[in-house]
Order: structure tokens, then sequence, then C-alpha cells
């Protein structure tokens, strides 16, 4: 099953009081001025599919101003089936999607029936940056390709908030130990989950690097903060291994959670690290050799997703390729040229092969 999105809608949303895009099956080229609303297609489509932006906004973000309601739209069609998601936001009053016509109460009843995978400019500093971003970026994959990974990490995440409110609230010592046993149980089974799916990660990235890079080696290390020393991407790990870890280093730092207040362990504190030729790319690599990195995770995610889910994932490159040197803008289009529907925005259409171009809709914007 293979899923091309058609059409985007967007009503009152952002900058568009009503607008349509019609997609190309394989790439659409999206070029205007900054600040035109590129990336507020980009948004919608991403909204659509996983069911969250890169962006992070508040629902009324979407809304344009002075309107009350905002709707974004696509219709999709595979070989025999024509598939419509809708999101309506109401100001004051939230968000609704719906399914060919179905209202969707939950996230995860819409986000991965069509995946997509978003690069922006901010992931190109996916080296260097917070490891938030870089846990995101895994749980991402894992969201999209797995309604349990999804249900897994929210009740890990509500978990922290409640142990975190009653480590401040100096609550009662029984209260703090139960939610302790469940944050134990939820962490120790989500970090089987990332460990499993990174190791996929960093098999598809070491390929795609070592092309990019001339043959410089990737690896790809899943930093614990439940354990000393790095685990390699991939790396089998026991629940009840992980577990036992995580207890006994709870044990250790409970003194200091009391005092902050805060759970100092579990995956909503652990990183991920990566190494060029055994050098520590944070530290060691170049701004291009980092910016190599980051391309080839994000081309990689693109891979895992594809394997995983079930549906393709749709592309989505907001102003990369302004970021991007002559060569990685080469990788970067010989890799979109027909492999996965792809959605890209740029104020320049010379970043093109003109054959590539000729092979694809390009659609003007705030022009």
């Amino acid at each position: 099953m293979a899923f091309h999105v058609s059409k985007v809608r967007l009503n009152h949303f952002r900058n568009y009081a009503e607008a349509t895009f019609h997609l190309h099956e394989r790439l659409t080229v999206l070029v205007g001025p900054n600040a035109a609303g590129k990336t507020n297609v980009v948004e919608a489509i991403q909204l659509l599919t996983a069911a969250e932006s890169f962006r992070n906004p508040l629902w009324e973000d979407l809304i344009m101003w002075e309107a009350v309601t905002a709707r974004a739209a696509l219709e999709a069609h595979d070989e025999s089936r024509l598939l419509s998601i809708e999101l309506d936001v109401v100001r004051g009053k939230g968000r609704e999607y719906r399914v060919n016509g179905s209202v969707k109460h939950r996230l995860v009843d819409v986000r991965g029936i069509i995946p997509s995978v978003a690069f922006t400019p901010d992931d190109l500093r996916m080296v260097k940056g917070a490891a938030e971003r870089r846990r995101a970026m895994i749980d991402a994959i894992g969201q999209q390709i797995s309604p349990a990974y999804g249900t897994l990490r929210r009740e890990y995440d509500r978990v922290v908030r409640q142990r975190n409110a009653a480590l401040k609230e100096r609550g009662e010592a029984a209260v703090v130990q139960a939610l302790t046993t469940r944050l134990v149980d939820t962490g120790s089974r989500l970090i089987a989950h990332r460990m499993r799916l990174l190791g996929r990660l960093a098999h598809e990235a070491l390929g795609i690097h070592e092309a990019m890079s001339g043959g410089q080696r990737l690896d790809i290390a899943y930093v614990p903060s439940w354990t000393h020393g790095n685990l390699a991407a991939g790396e089998e790990v026991e629940v009840s291994s992980v577990g036992e870890a995580m207890e006994a280093r709870l044990s250790q730092r409970w003194e200091e959670e009391r005092r902050r207040g805060v759970t100092l362990v579990g995956p909503h504190r652990d990183d991920i690290s990566f190494q060029v030729d055994g050098h520590d790319a944070r530290a060691f690599s170049s701004q291009g050799q980092q910016r190599s990195v980051a391309l080839s995770v994000k081309l990689a995610e693109v891979h895992v997703v594809r394997e995983l889910a079930t549906s393709p994932p749709v592309l989505l490159l907001d102003d990369v390729m302004s970021e991007l040197d002559e060569s990685r803008r080469h990788e970067l289009t010989r890799f979109v040229d027909g492999w996965v529907q792809t959605v890209v925005t740029t104020t320049d259409l010379q970043y093109f092969d003109p054959l590539l171009l000729e092979n694809a809709t390009v659609v003007e914007v705030g022009s």
C-alpha cells in the first residue's frame, strides 16, 4: 500500500485565507521569497500525516489572524482507494481530526496513516544541538510506525510529570515509590524499543554517510542516564536488566532528586551520540562533517520509515537547500529523485538540476 498525497487545501490556516496545492506523486517544489508561506504548507502536511509540527505550536497559533477556525485537509490515493484527512482548529475549543469523514479523538488514530519525515535547517544542527532534539527524532519515528510505541511514550511522560510533582511537593514516600516503580517499568520498555529502532537507523545511516563522505565511518551510540558508558546502537538489552540498572541509579540519585524536585534518571534524560571515524562528531568534526552526519541520519530515517510503516513516507524538506553546499545538495537531490514522494521549499530553483525539475511540479508561492 503506497498512498500519494495529491492535494492539500488550507482555509484560514496561518497566512492562507484559502489555497489549494496540487502535489506531484514524486517531487513538488514550492518556490518563493522568504515569509511567503512555503513553510506553512509543509507544516500543514506534517500535521496531517505525523500529527505534529516541527514548530511545536499551540493549536490556536495555526488560525489566521482575526479568524475563528482554521482548516487543513489533504487528499491521497493508492492504486484503488481514496483517503481524506482533515484538521479543524477552533479558537478557544481546540482541534478535531477526521479521516474519511470519521472523527478521530486521539492523535494515535491519525499519526502515520501516511507517515512523513520532515527535514528543516534546525535538523542540520542535530549533532551539536540539545539532547531533546535527538530523543525527539528517534521517538518521532517510533510513534509513526507503531501506535504501541506512541502509547508507551505518552504513558512514560505522564509518569515523569506525576513523579516530578510528587518530588516538588514532598509527597508521601509510598506515593513516590509507587511512581518510581511505574517509571522503571515504562522507562525500561521504552528504552528497549528505542535501542532496536536506533539500531535500524544506524545501519542505514552508516552506508549513506560512507557514500556521502568518501568513506568516513559513522557510528551511533545510545548515551544512558541510568548506567555508565555508551551502548552501541542496536545493542540487545533486556528489559529486566535495564529496569535493575534504572532502580540502582535512581537510588543513588535520590537525595539529589528530592532536593531539586525533578526526576534525573530515565529515557527522558538519555542522549544519542555520533562518532565519525572514531571521533566524537560534536567535539571534533567540522561544521560540514556535522551536517553530513545530520543529513545521513535524516535520509536513514526515510529508509527506516519506508521499511517499517504501512505506507511509504512523504519527505518534507523545508529550506534546507540554502543551508547545504553544492556537493551535499547533489547528494540530497540524488536521493529524492523519485524514491519517495517529496515536497521541498526553496527561494531559488538554481539549487536543482534542470532535468529533475522537468519531471516535477513547481508551484510559485507568494507571487
